[in-house]
């Protein structure tokens, strides 16, 4: 019997024991009876000695002939009603583990599976009329139309607005998902699966109850799969409501003259910082700053890798992001890196919680920008990358650089001129800054297929049509200032202009 992805088959088999001894009239008091005699007249006719051997003749185990299974007497074995070990039960559902590879062999999918069933982890995968191959060649697996993945997902807890599962698939245009909580029933509650853009694909799950959540690949054609993960979906930290407009890149709470000793009793904006005491304290010290059960707010510039550092005593328990980091007994003051090699979309706050388990002291803050761009400059307002004499002509892959004030940065993806082609290679990851001043219209013209997703500000933008096409974004503001313009797939550009 084959084991598919750590599958557990418990065959059930249902045994009789027949003793092919009995005279006729043991077994069948006449020929109108209409109950048969119970085995058990026979055993009852037989004195003790005899008994003793029939028993065990009865009890002898069988010989084991090749190419049969022997005889379980396990319950489950001989009842058909109990249910099996390998069947999908949507009242029992593993919810220990929120994410499975499915990176060629070295995931959870090792084999083949095309007209079978099974768990791989714990993900059921129904491929009946189906395929899930692994392919090293190109790390991912491949699943074909007519697959169905029952992923298992933990229930909604209080402190949670939601649960997402998060797919990181690349189908075929034919392919069409489907998802709907499966109960145990041929037809549950449809869930929506959502395109993210890149190859990522999400459903939302608010239910209190844990479950499996029941993955067609419909159409036709073959998705190929990388990553599955369930993520938390949390309420945003109560905090400041509009976007930063200073960003320092050194605090020193250290500096009495610059941060005297103060309480601070309310949600206060301070050069540049937001303080939340919320339900603990914060008090500046001349020194230090103390606190706990309460938060601070770094501001991030959008677009530009950055490393948060704070300098904290000994002891100080800090959580960012869902992670918790702590300043070890001993270790005076230490640094401790918060973030790292983190982009923004666009400007943001950092929220960092000084936990309420112990006061906490941090000495000074520092925001390590991997490059700082120049005060933008509205002087020009058309940029070319179609190949011209004007144009763009360079190539960038993993740097950053300047073009007639643009700032382009391709240090997690590429910008390269393709003069024979009269247009300009943009990879996804790419962060083009577009200086603008005052109110008017941004206007990118680029090629639309289906892996393009351009965003201007965080805002996705909407092609106009299909191939080179315009994409549009509304600067409403009488400032100068940058532009971030991200590149979540790949494209090719022809035009930049402000107009």
């Amino acid at each position: 019997m084959l084991k598919m992805c750590g599958k557990r088959i418990a065959v059930l088999l249902a045994a009789s024991l027949v003793v092919t001894s009995l005279p006729a009239a043991a077994a069948v008091s006449g020929a109108g009876a209409k109950e048969k005699t119970p085995l058990l007249t026979v055993i009852d006719e037989a004195t003790p000695s005899e008994w003793e051997e029939t028993k065990d003749e009865i009890l002898e185990k069988p010989e084991q002939t090749p190419g049969f299974s022997s005889i379980s007497l396990d319950p489950i074995a001989t009842d058909p009603e109990l249910e099996q070990e390998d069947s999908l039960d949507p009242d029992s559902v593993p919810t220990d583990v929120t994410e499975w590879s499915f990176e060629g062999t070295s995931g959870i999918v090792q084999a083949t599976m095309e007209g079978n069933s099974g768990y791989c982890g714990e993900i059921y995968i129904d491929a009946e009329h189906g395929k899930a191959a692994p392919r090293d060649t190109n790390g991912d697996t491949q699943i074909n139309a007519g697959t169905i993945l029952y992923i298992p997902v933990a229930g909604v807890t209080e402190e949670l607005l939601g649960r997402q599962i998060v797919l990181h698939v690349q189908p075929d245009n034919g392919v069409a998902f489907t998802a709907e909580i499966y109960d145990g029933s041929e037809d549950g509650e449809k869930l929506n699966v959502v395109s993210q853009g890149n190859y990522v694909y999400a459903i939302d799950y608010t239910g209190s109850k844990d479950v499996y959540v029941k993955l067609t690949v419909g159409g036709t054609g073959s998705a190929y799969f990388t990553f599955i993960e369930v993520v938390e979906q949390r309420e945003d930290p109560v905090g400041p409501q509009e976007a930063p407009t200073e960003f320092p890149s050194e605090v020193n709470f250290a500096d009495g003259e610059i941060w005297p000793a103060r309480e601070i009793t309310e949600e206060e904006l301070i050069q540049g910082l937001y303080f939340d005491p919320a339900d603990g304290t914060l008090r500046l010290r001349g020194n230090d700053l103390m606190g706990h059960g309460s938060a601070i707010y770094i501001p991030l510039k959008g677009g530009v890798e950055a490393d948060v550092s704070l300098t904290v005593y000994e002891g100080t328990v800090l959580e960012v992001a869902g992670e918790s980091y702590e300043a070890a007994a001993g270790s005076g003051w230490p640094t401790l890196t918060v973030l790292e090699n983190y982009t923004a979309e666009k400007d943001e706050w950092l929220a960092v919680t000084l936990t309420s388990g112990q006061q906490n002291y941090i000495r000074s803050i520092s925001i390590d920008y991997a490059e700082q761009m120049a005060a933008p400059d509205g002087s020009v307002t058309e940029w070319l990358f179609d190949g011209s004499e004007e144009a763009f002509s360079g190539s960038l892959e993993g740097e950053s650089d300047y073009y007639n004030h643009l700032f382009i940065d391709a240090s997690e993806g590429k910008c390269e001129a393709r003069p024979a082609n009269k247009d300009t290679q943009v990879g996804a990851g790419t962060w083009i800054w577009v200086p603008v001043s005052g109110k008017g219209e941004l206007v990118l013209t680029s090629y639309a297929n289906s892996d393009t997703v351009i965003e201007a500000n965080g805002q996705i933008l909407e092609p106009a049509g299909a191939g080179y096409t315009e994409y549009s974004y509304t600067h409403d503001s009488n400032r100068l200032e940058y532009v971030a313009v991200y590149f979540r797939g790949s494209s090719y550009l022809k035009q930049i202009i402000f107009i």
